[in-house]
C-alpha cells in the first residue's frame, strides 16, 4: 500500500475468511488518500456480472465474497464516469482529468 502501486484482491474474501478483506482496507486506508478509485467486480463473465466504482473510504467489504475481484488504485488514479483510469507512461497534474489519446 505504501508502494503506490495498483492492486487487486483476487478471492478476498469466504464464509470462514471474514477479517482479511477488513485488515487490508485498513492498511490502504492508513498509506493512500481516502479518495483512491476502488473498483469491484462481482461474477466476472458470469450471468449476475457486475462491476461498482467507489472509493477506499466508501468501499463496503461486505459485498465482497469469493467471486470478487477488487482494484485498488494508485495516487494517479482516478473515476471517469463508470470507469478507474490509472495513467501509463506519464505525470498527469491532479486538475487536469482529460484524458490523452
Amino acid at each position: 500500500a505504501a508502494a503506490d502501486f495498483v492492486v487487486t484482491l483476487y478471492n478476498p474474501r469466504s464464509r470462514t475468511r471474514l477479517e482479511g478483506i477488513e485488515i487490508a482496507r485498513k492498511i490502504f486506508l492508513a498509506h493512500r488518500s481516502p479518495d483512491t478509485p476502488v473498483a469491484i467486480a462481482k461474477s466476472v463473465y458470469r450471468p449476475d456480472e457486475s462491476i461498482q466504482v467507489t472509493t477506499l473510504a466508501d468501499w463496503d467489504v461486505e459485498t465482497a465474497d469469493m467471486l470478487t475481484a477488487i482494484a485498488i488504485g494508485n495516487s494517479s488514479s482516478f473515476i471517469w464516469g463508470d470507469r478507474v483510469i490509472t495513467p501509463r507512461g506519464y505525470v498527469i497534474a491532479k486538475g487536469d482529468r482529460e484524458l490523452q489519446s
